[in-house]
């Protein structure tokens, strides 16, 4: 206890008031899983926006469906909204800037914005703005062209159509300049980390049997990365920051090992303590720039304490003494004040557990096997559910000979798949109508399985599901498709899978896909 207390005193030093002004946030919002308040995440500091911290002063209690909070906010960015009980599941997103007044309640199951930007909000709302909403685009780039230089200026074409797009937005005095500036880094970003991601898995390609060269895919690399490399400060409040700068700085690795260039090394010490999180932390050693560095830790480490109970390979003492680290290099940092809270708060946490000594349940469901949830979740079976060298396709046609399925490939750690499972319960319905059953198929780790069995119950997902090993994943898995969440209907006619494009909250739209899909359930 004593220790404890140390600790507590030592990282209070730390917590001091930001400069920051506000934002109003009003809402009517009915709650759908019978929660009584409402969290936040909002920009850290002066630079980016961070997802994962949540801190229990920007909770919002809601009286009679309706709430009013103001947030502190340094810089504009986007805001995040949190339903509460249900898992921490973001009900929306928004951008907002200092002195905004948001609006935006819940009507038939959507949310509907008022007021300034707000028919971008609801692009971020419905996941149209960001890597979800240009990845079959970009496919198609890479798809059906097979010269680098090609591939690039179709890509810049389509960034360019898109920002002319919001630049109307903005004379038309739709949108705001500060909105209209970060949405355009967002939506540039986004498409050249897709194409980026693309041209590095050759693999990938391989299978989709795109026909661009390796030497053209390495252009393609050299090029997106080169173009990220320069400093700019509004890379530091882009969703995709943390990706792009990761790739950049592997990238001046490369370059220095290549030329012996010397540089100074610090964060390399600390690859062990991260490496379930980034594998090779000490490679932001090499980018130039003190802020990247920073911003970078300092989302990495978020995220490290965020899944601290997840990770049994971390010690408590190897966090506080990363901190310590960090706090010595960025004296001034904006990160300082969510990182001692939530170090803090895994203090607590990990006082507690080790008073009680409550030891995680097993596990009740194998690896590989089938499973089934109601109301819980039982094997079915004890046999593997899918052999080795056996695809998807032909395990359902093995399993399932006469029931057709919707197939659901999704992970908890993949926010834009938890954001549709509150349509689950109207996607069933409709699915009870054809007789058509459901399977989740998982891209979890296996270490994940006790997360992934909690978030089955959590979201209430009815229907079998599937969690494979690593190989079966790797192999038969990953190449259906290049992102999550994906949806496919597997015809047990012709028994073959069939891609849905789409999302269940579009409702009607999707469910006339799905009947598409089945001619004979039409």
């Amino acid at each position: 206890m004593k220790n404890i207390l140390l600790l507590v005193l030592f990282l209070s030093a730390h917590l001091c008031c930001s400069q920051s002004k506000q934002v109003t946030i009003i809402g009517n919002m009915p709650q759908q899983y019978g929660g009584e308040y409402l969290s936040f995440s909002k920009p850290i500091g002066k630079y980016t926006t961070e997802s994962s911290y949540i801190n229990s002063k920007d909770n919002a209690v809601i009286i009679n469906d309706k709430f009013i909070k103001t947030l502190d906010i340094a810089v504009p960015g986007i805001i995040y909204v949190y339903e509460k009980p249900f898992n921490g599941i973001i009900s929306t997103r928004f951008f907002a800037e200092p002195g905004d007044t948001i609006i935006l309640e819940r009507q038939n199951g959507e949310i509907i914005f008022k007021g300034k930007n707000a028919i971008v909000n609801k692009m971020y709302s419905d996941v149209k703005l960001g890597h979800v909403a240009f990845n079959d685009e970009v496919y198609d780039i890479f798809k059906n062209t097979n010269d680098a230089d090609k591939i690039l200026s179709k890509i810049n074409n389509k960034e360019k159509i898109y920002l002319q797009h919001y630049n109307e937005l903005f004379l038309k005095k739709q949108i705001s300049k500060s909105c209209l500036e970060y949405t355009k880094v967002l939506m540039e970003q986004s498409i050249d980390g897709l194409a980026l991601g693309i041209a590095r898995d050759e693999e990938f390609r391989k299978e989709q049997k795109m026909l661009i060269t390796k030497e053209g895919a390495n252009k393609i690399v050299d090029y997106i990365v080169l173009k990220y490399i320069p400093y700019k400060e509004e890379n530091l409040r882009s969703l995709f920051f943390l990706g792009l700068m990761k790739k950049s700085a592997s990238y001046l690795e490369k370059q220095s090992l290549k030329e012996n260039k010397k540089i100074t090394r610090f964060w390399n010490q600390f690859d062990t303590i991260f490496k379930s999180e980034t594998k090779n932390l000490g490679v932001i050693d090499y980018l130039e720039s003190d802020d990247y560095k920073e911003t970078a830790i300092g989302q990495y480490f978020l995220s490290l304490i965020k899944n601290y109970d997840n990770e049994k390979s971390i010690k408590y003492k190897d966090l506080i003494m990363v901190y310590k680290a960090f706090v010595e290099k960025f004296p001034n940092s904006p990160y300082i004040i969510p990182l001692s809270e939530s170090i803090m708060n895994a203090a607590l946490d990990n006082l507690s557990t080790s008073a009680t000594n409550v030891a995680k349940s097993e596990p009740n469901t194998a690896l590989g096997n089938l499973a089934i949830y109601g109301t819980t979740l039982e094997t079915v079976g004890t046999a593997p559910f899918a052999q080795p060298n056996q695809s998807l396709a032909d395990v359902l046609a093995e399993k399932f000979p006469t029931q057709d399925l919707f197939v659901d490939l999704w992970a908890t750690w993949c926010g834009p798949c938890l954001m549709q499972f509150p349509y689950n319960k109207d996607l069933h319905s409709f699915l009870e109508t054809k007789n058509i059953k459901t399977l989740y198929v998982s891209q979890d780790k296996e270490e994940d399985i006790t997360k992934w069995q909690k978030y089955i119950q959590d979201y209430n997902l009815t229907g079998y599901h599937f969690l494979a090993d690593k190989a079966y994943v790797e192999k038969f898995i990953n190449p259906l498709t290049a992102y999550i969440p994906r949806y496919f209907i597997y015809d047990s006619k012709t028994k073959k899978l069939k891609p849905l494009e789409g999302y269940p909250k579009e409702k009607e739209k999707f469910y006339t896909q799905i009947a598409k899909a089945l001619p004979t359930k039409q």
